[in-house]
């Protein structure tokens, strides 16, 4: 291989691992420096220390070293900072805490422990009595997945991360799902969009966390209009550009767009995503936690969970706003429409698709024509679970898994 391209790479490496993150790959303490710590804290130092990576062991190390020296040097003090001063106000006046007892808590939490302010703050661990290490950090949420499957099969994992032939498993399986109109290949010419139903959705074949995905819709005069997801409804030309130059990288599947189901349609007029967590251990496939995720804005989500039992939504004093479950008793409904047939298709899913796989998750539109499966993911944030659960580390004190 040629200098220049190692050289490129190198960059582009570092540019990801490196300038991208503000945090290291995980909890780094100094109680990982002291024999006979518990459980919940050789876990953590277990996370970072076997964070999924390419690079070689001492080039990871030192950019590790340099993502600590910066975090504990600046986004530290900053992210603890602006939590503060953004979320003091929403605190119960009972706790008595002012904005800058807040702040240090935060803070300590953060250069002690490399925990992360915004969600130390959402699950009050600045609190006397609290147990932040029972908790799971978004830095951590990769190497958590890998330790907890095990050694699953690789087959399952390339399985639910091609999403074209993941939907050709759902068919055979009679799971309904999001149709695919065209699989479009990486680097092929850009199709004659007129010989598709618009407006559709294009979304790579393989990526997560809805990223390069575009909405591709037919303005008036037929004219061609595109939306990046995610974004505002503007820049068509831009949004163009921005597929084509990803589209010279990865295969996309172009989808049909749906809507919500009438009675969602009341919560928001946006297309709602039905998230339903799942695990499956000894043969045994069940349903942990689902959720809708509510459009709040760009890019972001109001998480409303729901009663596994019946489908109903549920309130939860730490989930502040409620506008979902106000809408829903305003309209006099009980039930999340086709829920019943959401909870069949995930476990049906699960257990043919990833049946070694001990937690996957799954995405569905709940439109007019039913439940539809869009996709299965074997990595998720954590955040929802431990907003509705608590703690997701919390068993692990005493459970020897590993």
């Amino acid at each position: 291989m040629p200098i220049s391209a190692i050289l490129h790479s190198f960059i582009r490496l570092a540019s990801q691992q490196f300038i991208v993150r503000h945090t290291a790959h995980g909890l780094i303490s100094w109680r990982y420096l002291l024999p006979r710590q518990n459980a919940l804290i050789r876990l953590h130092r277990q996370f970072w220390w076997q964070t999924p990576s390419k690079l070689p062991r001492a080039l990871w190390l030192l950019f590790e070293l340099l993502l600590w020296l910066r975090w504990i040097g600046w986004y530290a003090w900053r992210d603890s900072w602006k939590v503060s001063r953004s979320q003091h106000a929403q605190i119960d006046p009972a706790h008595r805490l002012t904005q800058m007892q807040l702040f240090l808590r935060l803070l300590r939490l953060s250069l002690a422990h490399g925990m992360v302010p915004g969600v130390s703050c959402h699950h009050q661990l600045y609190l006397s009595g609290s147990k932040p290490w029972a908790y799971l950090f978004p830095n951590e949420c990769a190497a958590f997945h890998r330790w907890r499957d095990g050694n699953v099969h690789p087959a399952a994992i390339k399985t639910l991360a091609d999403k074209h032939i993941c939907s050709r498993q759902f068919a055979e399986l009679g799971i309904a799902a999001a149709a695919n109109l065209a699989l479009l290949r990486k680097g092929s010419p850009e199709p004659d969009w007129s010989q598709f139903p618009l407006p559709a959705f294009l979304k790579p074949r393989y990526g997560s966390a809805g990223k390069h995905c575009f909405y591709l819709r037919r303005s008036e005069g037929a004219a061609l209009y595109w939306q990046e997801y995610e974004q505002p409804p503007h820049h068509s030309r831009q949004a163009r550009q921005a597929w084509k130059v990803a589209a010279a990288k990865n295969d996309f599947l172009l989808q049909a767009c749906y809507t919500n189901a009438p009675a969602l349609d009341i919560i928001h007029p946006e297309l709602i995503t039905l998230r339903v967590l799942s695990t499956c251990a000894a043969g045994q496939c069940r349903i942990e936690l689902a959720y809708l995720e509510i459009p709040d804005g760009i890019k972001h989500y109001q998480i409303q969970p729901l009663d596994l039992e019946t489908g109903q939504l549920i309130v939860l004093p730490q989930i502040k706003s409620n506008r979902a479950q106000l809408y829903w008793q305003a309209a006099q409904l009980h039930l999340l429409p086709h829920w019943a047939q959401a909870a069949r298709s995930a476990l049906s899913a699960h257990a043919a698709l990833a049946p070694d796989l001990y937690g996957a998750a799954w995405d569905f539109i709940l439109s007019q024509e039913g439940a539809l499966l869009l996709e299965g993911n074997t990595t998720w944030g954590t955040g929802a679970w431990q907003t509705v659960r608590g703690p997701l580390l919390a068993k692990y004190a005493i459970d020897d898994y590993h």
